[in-house]
């Protein structure tokens, strides 16, 4: 599940952010982080994926995802 952890913050509580945060051993669904990521950045911006990147919760093209951003 794409979990967002800072939104309209600044570069210095992003980098806070990032310092704390733990990894989880978790399921991968990209494809749902890239389309929740295009959500946020209707009126631009930027978005930070951390992942293995290795696709385990769907089949879903993750091209036709990056394509939609």
């Amino acid at each position: 599940m794409p979990e967002v952890i800072l939104e309209h913050g600044s570069e210095r509580e992003a980098r806070r952010i990032l310092g704390v945060t733990i990894p989880k051993d978790t399921s991968t669904d990209l494809f749902s982080a890239l389309i929740l990521a295009d959500d946020f950045l209707k009126n631009g911006g930027k978005a930070v994926v951390i992942s293995d990147f290795l696709q385990t919760e769907n089949n879903k093209d993750l091209q036709t995802a990056a394509a939609v951003i």
